[in-house]
């Protein structure tokens, strides 16, 4: 007994979809993006937004796109997927009312994320001058946030250390 199971996917012009009787669904459509106001606003491309439970990505521009039924829908930005340079302070879930045949907009908008990065040298004097020539250390370097948590941060053999995300003016 042989058996098989295809697909076809076709695309159906808009006037024949209308025709007979049109889709029932309506689009949400919105853009995930850093600094917006400012003048170099970008979008934020691969992060997951789950919306009732699927999930889709934005793409290389931070746009999004989906086709729902009409109703209300929860839409939650999935934090875990935004690149660590990025921070977002709001509300990852979102709830968006859809309409039939009409675009519903939702935007997430993020901030970039400060970062700091460095050489530990030696200072085998004590004198607060590093060793000439300079002589990298390993160690660790402790950032004090004034809001957040402390993070300690080992230092490589070579002396470099480098934290990313870390909340702008903190």
């Amino acid at each position: 007994q042989l058996s098989a199971l295809y697909s076809l996917d076709l695309a159906v012009p808009t006037w024949l979809s209308d025709a007979a009787g049109g889709r029932r669904l309506g689009v949400l459509r919105g853009r995930v993006a850093a600094d917006v106001g400012e003048a170099g606003v970008h979008g934020v491309s691969d992060v997951a937004l789950r919306i009732d439970g699927a999930t889709i990505r934005t793409g290389e521009d931070g746009n999004f796109e989906a086709q729902l039924p009409p109703g209300s829908h929860r839409v939650h930005l999935v934090l875990a997927s935004l690149p660590i340079q990025y921070r977002f302070e709001g509300a990852t879930d979102q709830t968006v009312d859809i309409v039939a045949k009409q675009e519903t907009p939702l935007d997430f908008n993020v901030t970039a994320a400060a970062g700091v990065q460095g050489v530990i040298l030696t200072d085998s004097d004590g004198d607060g001058v590093a060793d000439d020539p300079p002589v990298p250390t390993t160690g660790a370097v402790q950032l004090r946030a004034g809001a957040g948590p402390d993070r300690r941060i080992a230092v490589v053999a070579v002396g470099r250390f480098e934290a990313r995300g870390l909340a702008p003016g903190a």
